[in-house]
């Protein structure tokens, strides 16, 4: 009896001392790796895992571990995941925090069982941000909702591009399929306008509509309020059109703004063309209802449409006893101011 309780303590002693000699415990293997505190193999004919505990989130009220204790992990059996705790917060394996609104992970080949408290943001007054090549391409900010795109401070509900960079900012691509494809805008649910590219009939047409065709082009062809199919001239305007009249009182030097000037000076005034010498095709209307007369010069040479020759200066006057006219219309040529009439 003495012998076999001295063979137990024994073989207990060199168990033990075994143990501490390699600092890795092996369980169903002789050879456990020198890098692990504990490995354990299954049999070759039986196919085991390991449990560990399987726990609530709250439980961790009951643990509260301490900062020595990281790596601490259970089974959260109420969420059907794993937490460890890493040294000052519970965190699910590829998660975040423990009872954080967000607390399960995105998967990189996607989701299942997701549902409506389910999202992909930010849960306080931070930006979400997303990159490639770690740059930032796009951002919503937290304050406003804005989103930028290649811009990480939109000022607007959506902004493209940070006005540095060239090229095409946004890309509607039909796949040729032949429709109308339009951005539209509304008003409190209300259509107002829209701007698109129709390819019906393979017309080819970007037009802006606002219930009416405001605005058609095709081609070197431009359309305003006219809905025809085909084009008579290159620029057609079905209805008035506006444009700037000024009435003058004395000299005046003509700004690129100026399109009919009326003159009610009451003394002898000059009128001064511009040289226009990058606006070929501008046309200038001058209206004299003074009985006085009125000069017209330009540093340019005015010519009269029906000869080559210079004629100077013109003089405008509303006196019936005098052998002025009291209009005159006047176009660029490129070169010289042209009189029409």
């Amino acid at each position: 009896m003495k012998n076999t309780s001295f063979l137990l303590i024994f073989l207990i002693f060199i168990l033990f001392f075994q143990a501490e000699a390699q600092t890795s415990t092996g369980i169903n293997n002789p050879s456990p790796s020198t890098k692990a505190a504990l490995h354990i193999n299954t049999d070759g004919d039986f196919k085991q895992g390991i449990i560990v505990p399987a726990l609530n989130a709250s439980d961790t009220l009951i643990m509260l571990p301490a900062a020595t204790d990281l790596g601490l992990f259970f089974y959260d059996k109420g969420n059907d995941r794993f937490m460890y705790f890493d040294g000052s917060k519970w965190r699910a394996w590829k998660g975040a925090m423990i009872n954080s609104p967000a607390s399960g992970y995105w998967d990189l080949s996607g989701n299942k069982n997701t549902g409506p408290l389910n999202f992909t943001g930010t849960s306080d007054n931070h930006d979400l941000r997303f990159r490639t090549n770690n740059l930032n391409r796009m951002v919503i900010d937290s304050l406003a909702g804005n989103v930028g795109i290649g811009n990480n401070n939109p000022a607007a509900k959506l902004e493209i591009g940070d006005g540095i960079a060239p090229g095409a900012s946004i890309i509607l691509n039909n796949g040729n399929v032949q429709g109308i494809h339009t951005i539209t805008f509304e008003n409190n649910g209300a259509f107002k306008a829209s701007v698109g590219y129709s390819n019906v009939l393979n017309q080819d047409w970007f037009f802006i509509y606002n219930g009416g065709n405001v605005f058609r082009s095709k081609g070197g062809n431009t359309v305003i309020g006219n809905g025809a199919a085909t084009f008579a001239a290159t620029l057609e305007n079905t209805g008035s059109m506006g444009v700037n009249v000024i009435t003058i009182t004395g000299d005046r030097t003509i700004a690129n703004t100026d399109y009919i000037i009326l003159s009610r000076s009451a003394t002898s005034s000059t009128i001064t063309l511009p040289t226009a010498q990058s606006t070929k095709g501008r046309i200038i209307y001058i209206k004299n209802f003074a009985p006085v007369k009125i000069m017209i010069i330009s540093p340019l040479q005015i010519v009269p449409y029906d000869s080559g020759t210079p004629i100077g200066n013109i003089f405008l006057s509303a006196l019936s006893a005098t052998d002025d006219q009291d209009d005159c219309f006047l176009v660029f040529d490129g070169t010289n101011w042209v009189v029409l009439d």
